[in-house]
């Protein structure tokens, strides 16, 4: 029997294995593929770069660190890659299965094979690569610098790499259970920006020189200078403390070993001990969650709606009851109801989705930090206004390039109710628009205060800028979330707002606007007419508007030539 059971759990491997290759080479035929392949082959090499970073500091810090005899060069490296594991958790969702995982509960899995499966199917994140080769790097360094040291170093970075990667795990699942309610969501962005905002006004406010010097007088005025030495000694506490977590105490495992004679000490068999002890700790944090699942815990909001009582006596109103020939004998609706009620729809979005109103309110905060360090120069203060614009623009084109995203299976009614999808189109695009239109009006109003009005010419000239590049963006938009929509679930805290390729050409679109841009205002004051770059702007900004107006024509056509994948991606369960 355990021969058996051991030969169905490695078929059942085997299979989930096979299913993960087949779906990313079918992922090479579907339409845009290729586009997708061409996107990843820029962005990949760039990410590889970024990643290189890290991986390099950490081989050197460990070199450092044994070959001159500083213990507190392994802490750092340590410390260090539980902060870059979990800023790129934050910032950088790992790819996005083309199935539910979830939906592995349907079949004859055990609990310990369905475990196993979901811990390793997401274990490829960019976080888990980078932190583990920079951990791999690290190794070899302490390896150059003393190399009877690289069985204790390969084994205490390693035990450290398989905690981290449980960390993140454990805290993916776990963000995604307290997403899966809309008060989850909202408390969790709160939290998100508040976070966010403190880091941008620390960053700020104490690399000013301006802000020193009055944090020094704060400093004199609270007598902080008679309170420094109990200051220190609570740090150096905290900084014991510290060593009884998992950084301290992979660094720790290696210090304690660098004088023993054969590269091992008997010392260090407690923080070994201790990295698996949280490592446990974080595999059975992960486990609940995953026993919870297995039993059929659905997270959904729509699950939880109950059902309206209905009784068989009770008599039902007229409006329940569906009369033929008053459906034949109503009027269609008119546009102007079409464009009332999906702009309806789109305020609900946006009232219910707490991300994308941190999306819109954050660069807002940052803009008001920015503008006050940009404007100190003279010759920087005229570029102000117009940097803060496409700074604002941002977050919106993200989100531009898959309008449909959140609708899901219900955009199957569009091609099936009396409407024209321009009309949906445009009312999405209303929102944007309208977004847009008091953000930069919230712009113009923070620089104005934080720095000075900026001047007629570069305000009219940014106006007409932005309406240019808003325009452009949407129209390359709205054909991309037709030929190549994403289904977004605000119940899931990984997964990306657009694909690839689109996320690309929005930075693509919006580098090329702001080039025409600032080639328009740089040209005027080459010459010596301030108002020539509000003229060339008008002629920028009266072609968008056509050409908007003519692709919302063509967009109904492009919709039933992708109608297939267009339901295919947004309408699967």
């Amino acid at each position: 029997m355990a021969g058996l059971a051991a030969i169905r759990k490695r078929d059942q491997f085997a299979a989930i294995a096979y299913l993960r290759w087949r779906l990313f080479v079918n992922g090479f035929r579907r339409k845009g593929s290729n586009g997708e392949l061409v996107a990843r082959l820029f962005l990949y090499p760039i990410a590889a770069l970024i990643a290189l970073m890290p991986i390099l500091g950490s081989g050197f810090g460990a070199y450092y660190g044994i070959a001159y005899n500083t213990p507190h060069a392994l802490g750092v490296v340590t410390w260090g890659m539980l902060v870059l594991t979990i800023v790129l958790s934050i910032n950088l969702s790992p790819a996005a299965l083309a199935f539910d995982p979830a939906a592995l509960i349907r079949y004859p899995l055990s609990f310990p094979t369905y475990l196993t499966t979901r811990l390793f199917l997401g274990v490829l994140s960019p976080s888990t690569v980078v932190c583990t080769i920079s951990l791999i790097a690290a190794t070899i360094g302490v390896g150059i610098a003393r190399p009877m040291l690289i069985p204790i170093a390969a084994l205490a970075f390693g035990l450290y790499a398989v905690t981290l990667m449980l960390m993140t795990r454990m805290a993916f699942v776990w963000v995604d259970r307290w997403l899966g309610t809309r008060r989850g969501r909202s408390i969790f962005t709160g939290v998100m920006f508040a976070f966010g905002l403190t880091a941008q006004f620390s960053n700020f406010y104490f690399t000013s020189e301006h802000s020193r010097v009055h944090l020094q007088a704060l400093a004199a005025r609270l007598h902080l200078a008679a309170h420094l030495p109990a200051l220190i000694a609570l740090g150096h506490q905290i900084s014991a403390l510290s060593v009884y977590l998992p950084p301290g105490l992979a660094s720790t495992a290696i210090d304690v070993s660098v004088f023993a004679r054969n590269g091992f000490s008997p010392e260090a068999l407690p923080m070994l001990a201790g990295i698996v002890t949280f490592g446990c700790l974080f595999l059975s944090v992960f486990a609940a969650r995953m026993l919870k699942e297995f039993r059929g815990e659905n997270l959904s909001e729509t699950a939880q709606i109950p059902a309206p009582a209905t009784h068989a006596g009770a008599p039902r109103l007229a409006s329940e009851t569906w009369a033929p020939s008053q459906a034949r004998t109503q009027a269609p609706a008119s546009r102007s109801q079409i464009l009332y009620a999906n702009i309806v729809k789109e305020l609900l979005y946006l009232k219910r989705s707490g991300p994308l109103v941190f999306i819109l309110l954050s660069p807002l905060i940052v803009i008001y930090f920015m503008a006050g360090h940009l404007g100190a120069d003279p010759g920087t203060a005229p570029w102000v206004f117009p940097a803060a614009a496409v700074y604002s623009l941002l977050g919106i084109s993200a989100g531009s390039y898959n309008c449909f995203g959140a609708d899901l299976a219900g955009t199957q009614m569009y091609f099936l109710a009396p409407v024209r999808l321009r009309d949906i189109l445009l009312a999405k695009n209303l929102i944007t628009f309208v977004t847009l239109a008091v953000q930069v009006l919230l712009t113009w109003f923070i620089v104005t205060l934080a720095l000075q009005p900026p001047s007629p010419v570069i305000t009219i000239a940014t106006t007409l800028w932005f309406i240019f590049a808003v325009l452009v963006n949407t129209i390359v938009g709205n054909t991309r979330s037709i030929t190549a929509p994403k289904r977004l679930d605000p119940g899931k805290s990984v997964g990306r707002q657009a694909s690839p390729l689109s996320a690309f050409m929005g930075m693509g679109v919006l580098v090329g606007c702001a080039a025409f841009g600032a080639g328009a205002i740089w040209l005027a004051n080459r010459l010596h007419q301030p108002w020539l770059s509000v003229a060339v702007t008008a002629l920028l900004a009266a072609g968008s508007v056509v050409a908007y107006l003519l692709s919302l024509d063509q967009l109904e056509t492009t919709a039933l030539r992708h109608r297939e994948a267009f339901s295919e991606e947004l309408c699967k369960v």
